[in-house]
């Protein structure tokens, strides 16, 4: 059988055509679908189980303290003034340390930890040694912590600072950041009278959940944040690998040994939610219907970042996402099981850490940003600006690479008039802030030129396809023409050789009378052989 012109383009587009569906319905996204598995997966020598194992860049962690201008007169029952001072600017390491990899359920266990060194040129001309007053963490935190648990043991608290501290005539204390942050506040803790030895055993046996480092049989040293310095975490993570489900990457299946939080005494808040904050399955859908969902170990809680508007990072097509890291328990069911007790929720914007970390710390975000008005009304010096103090994430939906991050948060703990506590029988009621921290991510560039190669081939993957689909039905519709076009032209021809036809076989009176004239000729005049 051999095909004209117009059956041979016909045919050939809808070949084209067939093709292009196949491709875009299976070739592609199983071609796509392998390259993101080895973009994303965390399989040992994979890129990002090197990348996710240990950041090879430096992470920016910028703290912000609040320096109290008012001491005494807070002390009489003013209102606070704090003033902010920062950034202190710390080079962070992070790496994840002693990898356990189960095939059975496609999972890696893992501890975290981060390794921090004071950066001099980006903090501006800041060297930790200022001096700044802040409440005493561990005369506060006691305070706190009985009134919540033992008021009746109040009034030895007051026994025990005299001794500890040579009965002070404030709760505040001057003294230098690098030395709140880091290096360590002393305190001696060997007393021996009944209140002091009752705290001090108390202190003893949670020395490492107040944030103490052991220098000498009952002699610590006090920090914010030493004790995550350089040391890994106390509990384990064990996550997904993604191998066998690349869209379940990260996500966080055990944490302690244990199958849910087991902090709240509620289903809900005690679940596993999202990844373990540093990868995030691919193929986000673009118009923001996902939201980021991370557990974080040091919040005992899953945090959800909402779509807030579509973005670019150096030339990269992202998501921008945002978080609150507050709760809102009096008007959100969800949010009840994160109350200090069943019936007394906290202020909308305030996250209380107490059953988590043993701690009276009260997270929020940075000055009080998104928080009940009252908290900024308590406090002087409180300038939220969401350009300063939301937490965002940029994130490109193809990869689920967050190229750009800014985690930011507050904390802060309650003051209020305690009776039978002479340092503090006169204070005002406020949520005083303490500091922030502004822990800033930026992917490097050669991680980037990954994200933005993948991002072209994706592009030139769907381009191809749907060239093959519009070439197929242009060459369908040029073979229709074509055939059209031949089918009238055919018709055309036809009709003339059928008029052709009709003249050559005789048919018409003038026909037949030229036919016969010629006869007569013919027959009449014959022309002579030899003319002369």
């Amino acid at each position: 059988m051999q095909f004209n012109l117009a059956q041979k383009a016909a045919l050939a587009g809808i070949g084209m055509f067939v093709f292009s569906v196949l491709y875009t319905t299976a070739i592609f996204p199983t071609i796509l679908k392998l390259q993101l598995k080895r973009k994303v997966a965390l399989k040992k020598g994979w890129m990002m189980r090197d990348t996710w194992s240990k950041f090879p860049f430096v992470v920016n962690m910028n703290f912000y303290m609040f320096n109290v201008t008012n001491p005494d007169g807070i002390k009489e029952g003013e209102k606070p003034i704090v003033q902010e001072v920062g950034p202190f600017v710390y080079d962070k390491y992070h790496e994840k340390t002693n990898q356990e990899d189960r095939d059975e359920d496609d999972t890696i266990s893992f501890t975290m930890r981060d390794t921090y060194f004071f950066n001099a040129e980006k903090s501006n001309g800041l060297t930790g040694d200022e001096e700044i007053i802040v409440p005493h963490y561990l005369i506060l935190g006691i305070v706190n912590a009985l009134l919540r648990t033992k008021p009746t043991a109040v009034p030895i608290v007051g026994k025990a600072v005299d001794i500890i501290f040579s009965k002070p005539s404030s709760i505040f204390i001057k003294a230098k950041v690098k030395d709140i942050l880091f290096d360590g506040l002393f305190i001696d803790c060997t007393a021996k009278d009944f209140a002091g030895a009752a705290i001090c055993s108390e202190v003893k046996a949670a020395h490492e959940e107040f944030g103490l480092k052991m220098v000498a049989e009952d002699q610590y040293l006090l920090s914010l944040w030493a004790a995550r310095n350089g040391t890994d975490a106390k509990a384990r993570l064990r996550v997904k690998r993604g191998l066998k489900n690349i869209m379940d990457v990260g996500k966080v299946v055990e944490y302690d040994s244990k199958a849910n939080i087991s902090v709240w005494d509620d289903d809900y808040c005690d679940q596993f939610n999202g990844t373990d904050g540093t990868v995030f399955h691919p193929k986000f859908d673009r118009r923001g219907a996902d939201d980021i969902v991370a557990f974080n170990t040091d919040l005992c809680r899953s945090v959800s970042c909402r779509f807030q508007a579509k973005s670019k990072f150096k030339g990269i097509r992202t998501l921008r996402y945002s978080a609150d890291l507050g709760t809102d328990g009096e008007h959100n069911e969800l949010h009840k099981c994160y109350c200090p007790e069943p019936d007394k929720c906290l202020k909308k914007g305030a996250y209380d850490l107490m059953k988590c970390i043993k701690l009276p710390l009260v997270l929020t975000n940075p000055h009080f940003y998104m928080a009940d008005p009252s908290f900024s009304e308590q406090v002087d010096g409180m300038n939220p600006d969401p350009a300063k103090h939301q937490m965002l994430i940029d994130l490109e939906p193809l990869s689920g690479a967050p190229v750009q991050a800014c985690t930011r948060a507050q904390f802060n703990m309650f003051i209020m008039p305690v009776p039978k506590f002479k340092l503090m029988k006169k204070f005002p009621d406020a949520l005083l802030p303490l500091f922030w921290f502004d822990e800033q991510i930026v992917l490097p560039d050669f991680l980037l030129k990954e994200i933005r190669g993948g991002a072209v081939m994706y592009k030139m993957g769907k381009m191809f396809g749907k060239f093959m689909m519009f070439g197929g039905l242009l060459m369908i519709m040029s073979g229709g023409g074509l055939f059209v076009k031949q089918n009238y032209m055919d018709k055309a021809n036809s009709k003339t050789t059928v008029q052709s036809s009709n003249v050559g076989n005789g048919h018409g009176n003038g026909d037949a009378s030229a036919e016969k004239k010629m006869n007569i000729s013919t027959v009449q005049a014959p022309i002579p052989p030899n003319i002369s």
